[in-house]
């Protein structure tokens, strides 16, 4: 019996330092594992709809502080957290996130701000709106193929595009409109904003579109589709030169002089 007790408090003590064992090994790989270097940079950046790149994997390193020889620096080192907030402050990266993978590397994902119209204003001004109604600058990489706003526009400030009301609030809501609508959408080249009207260039023919901003504008883009479909294979593409969508159920069109 009293072998058998021996037996057990030997068991237990073997038991007990085979834990104390793993637990020095596992401390041990973990204090390695954190100074280990992350010597690998994943840079993954989603395109844009049109599959374009505003920015380059080369322009997200010069974002983000570089070790020795160009690592990403070591593992116990990296303040993520900081790494996603420098990123998230670049006007052409919407989101980021910033994580170390299982073998050792620096990884990252950008989303690039989805772009609603390139304004260029009367002052000369050229910038993006994106579809969260933020100022985005022009990229030197890629120039998506949206349509250009002018006309007379106050300055821009993206708490304007939230106010009910604004110009640049109703120019978003036409945007969207625009993106939403696929004959509109491959139709709209450019929008000239002047006291509250809207008026629309379109890619084919010499006329324009009028559209009130007092009007919804779901429906005026499908009084231009009618237009287009029912109006202009009886008339011709000259005899028009200004098309008025602002009233509910109408098409008003001005002969060409």
């Amino acid at each position: 019996m009293k072998i058998w007790k021996t037996l057990q408090q030997w068991s237990k003590l073997v038991w007990l330092i085979v834990f104390i064992f793993m637990g020095v090994i596992l401390m041990s790989s973990m204090h390695h594992k954190r100074n280990d270097m992350a010597r690998e940079w994943v840079i993954d950046i989603d395109p844009m709809r049109d599959g374009g790149y505003l920015l380059t994997e080369a322009e997200v390193k010069q974002m983000l502080p570089a070790g020795k020889d160009g690592a990403a620096g070591i593992l116990d080192d990296l303040e993520v957290d900081k790494m996603e907030a420098l990123l998230r402050n670049h006007p052409h990266v919407a989101r980021a996130d910033v994580f170390v993978d299982a073998r050792n590397r620096l990884s990252i994902r950008i989303e690039q701000p989805e772009l609603l119209v390139r304004v260029i204003d009367q002052r000369g001004a050229h910038y993006y709106i994106s579809d969260e109604g933020k100022r985005t600058p022009v990229s030197r990489h890629h120039a998506p193929r949206i349509p250009v706003v002018t006309g007379v526009l106050p300055l821009f400030a993206d708490s304007l595009a939230q106010q009910p009301g604004h110009v640049f609030a109703q120019l978003m809501a036409l945007a969207a409109a625009i993106r939403q609508d696929e004959f509109a959408s491959a139709l709209v080249e450019q929008i000239d904003c002047r006291k509250g009207t809207f008026t629309i260039v379109p890619k084919m023919g010499r006329f324009r579109f009028l559209l009130g901003a007092d009007s919804s504008f779901d429906h005026q883009l499908a009084l231009m589709r009618t237009f287009y479909r029912d109006i202009l294979p009886a008339s011709g593409w000259d005899t028009y030169q200004m098309v008025d969508l602002r009233y509910k159920g109408q098409i008003v069109c001005k002969k060409s002089v």
